[in-house]
């Protein structure tokens, strides 16, 4: 059965909307050609539906974990903040359905497709609002347990505009 789990006013962190691969102390962290984004699950800054129903629970992501998916913890951003529940979600144009992804900025709306997305992981994202959905369970090389992949079908990133970008590219925006 497909879960869906929408999120507005989505905090993305961790971006690698082209697929680039990344290495880190000698190891590959990211295969080429793999797009994907991290986001917090937070219900405290995030309004959060999982297949419908409002998500308050600030544990919400332990949820996720129990059910499969790769949830990770991160450290609050400063000394005292909370650890923050951490969804990777995966962007994929493989497969016949492909997903529905836009640039916002003020009240434009761009359609981003499979060669101008990677174009999101050199703008700021101030929020977005996604629709992910579960893949089937796999088999986790690492560790031998059964987990679940995030899948983004649907995303609108608002994008913070650069001075330049407000005063001639998004001129008719706001």
């Amino acid at each position: 059965m497909r879960n869906k789990l929408e999120i507005f006013n989505a905090q993305i962190v961790y971006s690698n909307f082209a697929g680039l691969e990344k290495k880190k102390d000698g190891r590959t962290v990211n295969d080429a050609g793999n797009r994907n984004f991290n986001v917090i699950l937070d219900p405290e800054k995030s309004e959060i539906y999982w297949n419908g129903e409002l998500v308050t629970n600030p544990d919400f992501g332990q949820e996720l974990v129990e059910l499969g998916f790769n949830v990770k913890l991160k450290p609050g951003r400063e000394e005292g903040d909370p650890m923050q529940y951490k969804l990777p979600v995966a962007v994929s144009y493989k497969s016949e359905i492909k997903p529905d992804m836009n640039l916002v900025v003020g009240n434009k709306i761009e359609p981003l497709y499979e060669d101008t997305i990677g174009n999101l992981d050199m703008l700021e994202i101030s929020c977005a609002d996604i629709e992910i959905n579960n893949g089937k369970p796999y088999i986790d090389a690492h560790t031998g347990q059964e987990k679940v992949k995030a899948w983004c079908n649907k995303g609108f990133f608002h994008i913070v505009p650069s001075r330049l970008d407000q005063r001639y590219k998004f001129e008719d925006a706001e």
